[in-house]
């Protein structure tokens, strides 16, 4: 993909998660609500770090807050947290087997949940279990859709994950 049309793609990408973050979902099931922005936060920071980094995950998890309505700075902190961890870990994400990557994104992704879970326990007087980890259980099957869902719209020489 030119660098031109990446920026765009990368945009959209954000958006469309976003939307399927907020997507009411049935009362029952809201514990199985999978992160969807973090997941596709972590995608674009190991694929694009030149475009997606700890600035632009601040700047895009505090749109997600706003969006959300959540503590003004609980999901920025998250999105952060994950593009630094990701930007220190990229190359050897890249060269590791598919099985140890979907574990990093697992782990990733729990994390997130556990800091906003954390910062909106302390902040908005939430209440954070360990059932609002369930929703992390559908990571890797998620990751493994969005490697294959974008990996289709790229070109055959930029595959690296």
């Amino acid at each position: 993909m030119k660098k031109s049309k990446k920026i765009p793609f990368i945009i959209l990408s954000f958006l469309c998660s976003f939307i399927l973050a907020v997507v009411p979902f049935p009362a029952e099931l809201n514990d199985y609500r999978p992160a969807i922005p973090a997941i596709v936060m972590i995608y674009w920071c190991l694929k694009a770090p030149q475009y997606i980094g700890v600035i632009n995950g601040w700047f895009i998890g505090l749109g997600f807050d706003v969006l959300h309505g959540s503590v003004l700075g609980q999901n920025a902190l998250g999105f952060t947290l994950i593009a630094y961890a990701c930007l220190l870990y990229d190359s050897r994400f890249k060269f590791s087997p598919r099985s140890q990557q979907i574990v990093f994104v697992f782990i990733l992704v729990a994390f997130y949940i556990t800091v906003t879970g954390k910062i909106s326990q302390i902040f908005a007087s939430g209440d954070f279990t360990m059932t609002h980890l369930k929703g992390a259980l559908f990571t890797p099957l998620i990751w493994l859709l969005l490697v294959a869902l974008f990996r289709r719209t790229e070109s055959k020489d930029n595959s690296l994950l």
